[in-house]
């Protein structure tokens, strides 16, 4: 018990540091360098991954799933779009320069076609999917905002409704690892006088604790009200649960979209739509700052498919095999292979992996497991 008595003022200086980060952006891109190396943990139910800029920017793992899930948003005159179209968006992750490069007719034909969405959960992506399919199989009057917001809600409530079936015993698990950490602990040492703060200190602490439950509460139950006309209160409760350490509230949030504080999702869902556009185009300066700071590899490699699967998504979604090879990023495509989990690349097509011994036939569901 020793040691964790020293190491609790860490533990709040982590949590203050983090409190500062949260509040100089509205997103969790300024966390402390040794968080980014941690994007995993949010499968054990820690959720310490969901602060990570390459778990929340470039995976779209339980995180922002509008505009920053790949890390792009279009700024328009007219409109911004709610999600980088891609037919492709299952199978690989678009780079930075692949969406610079679009032009506008470009741009138009990937958000006027159906949409393949892919997360990191199977489950989760199927089905999200199908309900994206079912609605996007309706005619798409050209912009019409109306039906831009419609789209964008029943975008969210997909989201929000596959990833509440897929609830983990895990994420109980975290959750009570972080009570234990962030309140339990301290009211320990408050209670028992091992360590000796100002009672200033302790107040602040709790109080910001307090806050943010409340806050977050309220957004959970303003924002399922918006999406569904009436406030869910059973998963509003579920909140209750939640700890209130920062970089498991992030996590928790990012499950249902809504609730990680992302300034675009929340805003997309809670202003009138001028507003909106006028705060996302604002905006959008910082978020490309960030995104051209960003390690390369997230960015530039992309993952190669087969010409059959071109053909076949290009099936599902009305797209041509010419409208997919026109799209910048895709070209020469069709002469290299990449491995769907350590990227490595072949100029011809091989039986397995030598980095990771990943047979070619398994290459699709291991993208799905691994990425």
């Amino acid at each position: 018990m020793a040691i964790l008595w020293e190491l609790f003022p860490v533990f709040v200086a982590i949590y203050l540091i983090e409190c500062i980060s949260f509040v100089r952006d509205g997103t969790l891109l300024f966390i402390p360098r040794i968080f980014r190396y941690l994007p995993y943990l949010n499968h054990a139910g820690f959720g310490i991954g969901a602060i990570s800029p390459s778990s929340m920017t470039f995976y779209s793992i339980d995180s922002q799933l509008l505009f920053t899930s790949k890390g792009f948003y279009y700024p328009d005159d007219e409109y911004v779009a709610e999600f980088p179209f891609s037919p492709l968006s299952r199978y690989r992750f678009c780079s930075y320069e692949d969406i610079q490069t679009l032009k506008t007719e470009e741009r138009d034909l990937l958000l006027n076609k159906k949409v393949i969405l892919r997360t990191q959960s199977p489950k989760t992506s199927r089905a999200i999917y199908d309900s994206i399919k079912q609605f996007a199989a309706r005619p798409i009057p050209g912009n019409d905002s109306a039906f831009k917001d419609s789209f964008r809600r029943d975008l969210l409530k997909s989201r929000i409704n596959a990833v509440k079936k897929n609830s983990s015993i895990l994420s109980l698990t975290g959750n009570t690892f972080f009570v234990l950490l962030f309140i339990a602990l301290p009211l320990w040492f408050l209670f028992n006088e091992k360590l000796y703060l100002p009672t200033a200190v302790y107040i602040t602490y709790f109080a910001s604790i307090i806050l943010l439950w409340i806050g977050g509460l309220t957004a959970y139950s303003v924002c399922s009200k918006r999406l569904y006309g009436k406030t869910d209160w059973m998963s509003t409760l579920q909140f209750v649960f939640c700890p209130v350490s920062i970089c498991h509230l992030t996590a928790y949030f990012g499950k249902y979209s809504l609730l990680n504080f992302n300034p675009f999702t929340m805003a997309s869902v809670l202003l009138p739509r001028k507003d909106f556009l006028a705060f996302a185009r604002k905006k959008y300066a910082v978020i490309n700052a960030q995104l051209r700071a960003s390690p390369p590899e997230h960015l530039a490699e992309i993952l190669r498919i087969t010409k059959e699967e071109y053909e076949r998504i290009a099936g599902e979604t009305g797209f041509s095999l010419e409208d997919l090879k026109a799209v910048p990023g895709n070209r020469d495509r069709f002469t290299k292979e990449f491995c769907p989990v350590c990227l490595s690349e072949f100029q011809r097509p091989v039986k397995n992996c030598p980095n990771c011994t990943i047979e070619t036939e398994k290459w699709d569901n291991s993208l799905i497991a691994h990425r």
